[in-house]
């Protein structure tokens, strides 16, 4: 009995673990939250160049509007690996964006709100990207950036901090909404993206221009109501994706919004793959309990001829 039972148990498990491997999913993530002087007495300067973008470029804000903050890299490392981070301000606790009044809408992989990213294959630049929402209260938000990055020790390079004033919606300003779709919803096929520039019946303002932006590549331009876009999303990666607004005025001056969706469409070569798969896990499945079955037929006549 032992060798049969030792025997089928092996085969199950060899044949259950090749079945479902198929459908096992590798994911890596490279991003987290840190703080920004959580290393801080273990790190050297790095003799990388840091520099820091930001759109709009610090100022006075209102509260809520979107801010995007680049972390430009450019320099040689020893390894391969390199993460940067933002940060509210430069202590070991109390530094993350998000517990200062900031809202992280995408970090640098696209898919995640956190305020560290890690490129696991750095080449010498890097660009790394945040979309932010600004705080509600009034006050003054400083925004700073930090690499880090590992040799014979532990190398770090600062920059920063841009300064941004949140102060009160001003009245005249134009508002552009995005209707449709709707901020966190998943998408498939072609959508309507649907956009209202509401523009002050007091001002002198007129609206120029307004740009159809996904994922920080323009779409196309209209000069004229209804800011309409039929949207095919099939030209698009499945998974989270950027749909912006930006409506130029005659006083030189944009105004945005933005929604983050989800890309989701299955293709015909998806749908034969999963099920390629489940027909192959099914198969190599039935094969283990077939084994099995096997083997205690054999173990049954073995212990009726001992027996005789």
């Amino acid at each position: 009995m032992g060798k049969y039972l030792f025997t089928g148990l092996a085969i199950l498990t060899i044949a259950l673990m090749v079945a479902l491997s198929p459908l096992a999913s590798s994911y890596g993530s490279y991003s987290g939250n840190q703080e920004y002087g959580a290393t801080s007495c273990h790190e050297v300067e790095s003799t990388v160049t840091v520099t820091m973008e930001s759109n709009p470029t610090g100022g006075i804000i209102s509260p809520n509007q979107p801010v995007r903050v680049w972390v430009n890299v450019t320099g040689e490392i020893s390894g391969d690996e390199l993460g940067a981070l933002i940060s509210s301000n430069t202590a070991e606790e109390g530094s993350l964006p998000t517990e200062n009044g900031w809202t992280i809408l995408t970090d640098p992989s696209g898919e995640t709100q956190y305020n560290y990213y890690k490129d696991p294959e750095y080449d010498g630049e890097a660009s790394f990207l945040w979309v932010l929402e600004a705080p509600m209260e009034n006050d003054t938000y400083p925004i700073y950036s930090k690499v880090v990055h590992a040799g014979d020790t532990l190398y770090s390079k600062a920059a920063g901090p841009i300064l941004f004033q949140v102060g009160e919606p001003v009245s005249e300003q134009v508002v552009v909404q995005i209707l449709e779709p709707v901020h966190g919803s998943s998408v498939g096929d072609s959508i309507i993206i649907t956009a209202i520039v509401t523009v002050p019946s007091w001002s002198d303002v007129t609206i120029e221009s307004v740009n159809l932006i996904v994922d920080w590549e323009l779409v196309t331009t209209k000069y004229e109501n209804p800011y309409s876009w039929i949207l095919d999303t099939k030209e698009y990666a499945n998974g989270n994706h950027i749909i912006e607004v930006i409506a130029h005025d005659s006083m030189d001056a944009a105004h945005s919004a933005t929604v983050n969706v989800t890309v989701n469409n299955l293709g015909d070569d998806d749908v034969l793959g999963n099920l390629g798969l489940n027909m192959t896990a099914g198969i190599m499945a039935s094969l283990a309990l077939v084994s099995l079955l096997t083997l205690l037929v054999l173990y049954a006549r073995d212990r009726l001829r001992g027996g005789g």
